[in-house]
C-alpha cells in the first residue's frame, strides 16, 4: 500500500472515529430529553386514556432502552475503542437494540392507523380506536418483537477482524436473509404502512367536509387538512430518509463480503456505515421532534403543560421571598 493510500485511510479512520465522538452525545441526550417529554405528557390525565397516546408513551419507553443499549454502547465502541468482546453480552445488546427497534415503529404505525379508525364515519372501523384494544395489542407487539429477534441469541458471532463486529456468520444464507428481511421490513412496509394510513385518514376528514358546506365554508376544517396532510408527509419522508440508507448499506456489506476490497475501499465502508448508522439512530432518537411536534395537538398540549408548570413556579417563588425578607427584618431588629 502507497504512502498516499496509507494516508488515506488514517483519515477516513479519523474521520469515523470522530463522526460517532460528535454525533452520539447530543443524539443520545437530545433523545432521552424528547423520549422523557413524551413520558411526562402522554402520562397526563386527559391524554392517558387516549389509544393512541398509549401507542406513543409505549414507542418511548421501548426507544429509551434502544437508546441505552444501542447508541451508548456503540459510541464506546466505535469512538472511543472500548471494546466489550464477550459473546453473551454481544447477543444481549444486539437483541435489545433491534427488537426495541422494530417494538417502537410497529407502535409508531399502530398509533397512525390508531388515527385512521378514529377518523371513519363507521362504529364498526371507530371502536378499535380503543384504551382497551391499544393496552392489548402493545405486550402483543412487545412479545412479538422479543420472538421475531429471539434468534440473535443464539446465532450472532463476534467477528474476529478489525471491527469486531457482533452480526451473523459470514458468508452464511442466515447472514443474507435477515438483512433482506430488515431491508423490506423496516425500508419498505412501515413506511408504505405509514403513508396508507396516514392518507385514508386524511381522506376520511375531506369526506366529512360537505358537512360544513352547509353552513359555508369551514377555515378551521381546511386548516386541520393541510396540517394532518404536513405531518403525514413528514413522518412518511422522515421514517424513508433515516431507515432506508442503513437497510441498504447493511445488505449491500452481506452481498459484497467475498469480494476482494483493499484498505482504502473498507475505510470507506466504515465512514459511510457511521453515517447511516447516526441516521438509523436518529429516526428513535428524534420520535418526539418527528411525530410528537408535528402534531398541532401535542403542541398545544406541550404549551399549556409548560405554561401551567411555570405558572406554579412563578406562584412559588413568593412564598420563598416572603420568610427571607421577614427574617431580614427580624435580625435588625435583634440587633437593635
Amino acid at each position: 500500500m502507497s504512502n498516499s493510500s496509507s494516508q488515506t485511510v488514517i483519515h477516513l479512520n479519523t474521520t469515523t472515529t470522530y463522526v460517532y465522538r460528535s454525533t452520539f452525545p447530543p443524539l443520545m441526550f437530545f433523545g432521552l430529553i424528547g423520549h422523557i417529554i413524551n413520558i411526562i405528557i402522554f402520562t397526563r390525565q386527559n391524554l392517558i386514556s387516549n389509544s393512541c397516546c398509549n401507542y406513543c408513551l409505549a414507542s418511548s419507553c421501548v426507544s429509551i432502552i434502544q437508546i441505552l443499549f444501542g447508541q451508548l454502547f456503540r459510541m464506546l465502541k466505535s469512538g472511543y475503542g472500548i471494546l466489550i468482546s464477550v459473546l453473551w453480552w454481544c447477543r444481549i445488546r444486539m437483541f435489545f437494540l433491534y427488537s426495541t427497534s422494530l417494538a417502537s415503529i410497529t407502535l409508531i404505525t399502530l398509533a397512525s392507523a390508531d388515527r385512521y379508525v378514529s377518523s371513519c364515519s363507521q362504529v364498526k372501523y371507530r371502536q378499535w380506536a380503543n384504551i382497551k384494544v391499544a393496552r392489548r395489542l402493545i405486550p402483543i407487539v412487545l412479545i412479538i418483537s422479543a420472538l421475531y429477534h429471539s434468534h440473535m441469541l443464539a446465532l450472532f458471532v463476534i467477528h474476529e477482524d478489525g471491527d469486531n463486529e457482533c452480526w451473523a456468520p459470514k458468508h452464511s444464507a442466515y447472514r443474507l436473509g435477515y438483512d433482506i428481511s430488515f431491508l423490506i421490513l423496516h425500508g419498505l412496509i412501515f413506511p408504505v404502512l405509514l403513508g396508507i394510513f396516514g392518507f385514508l385518514t386524511i381522506y376520511n376528514i375531506r369526506q366529512r367536509q360537505w358537512f360544513d358546506q352547509q353552513n359555508g365554508p369551514s377555515n378551521l376544517r381546511r386548516h386541520r387538512v393541510r396540517d394532518f396532510q404536513r405531518m403525514i408527509l413528514v413522518q412518511t419522508a422522515c421514517t424513508i430518509i433515516f431507515t432506508l440508507p442503513y437497510a441498504i448499506h447493511r445488505l449491500h456489506r452481506t452481498v459484497t463480503l467475498s469480494h476482494q476490497k483493499s484498505s482504502e475501499k473498507l475505510a470507506w465502508e466504515r465512514l459511510t456505515m457511521s453515517i447511516v448508522r447516526v441516521l438509523w439512530f436518529f429516526h428513535d432518537s428524534g420520535a418526539f421532534y418527528i411525530y410528537s411536534l408535528s402534531s398541532v395537538k401535542f403542541r398545544h398540549e406541550l404549551l399549556k403543560f409548560l405554561d401551567g408548570h411555570l405558572h406554579r413556579k412563578l406562584h412559588r417563588t413568593p412564598a420563598m421571598i416572603i420568610p427571607l425578607e421577614l427574617s431580614d427584618e427580624n435580625d435588625k431588629n435583634r440587633k437593635l
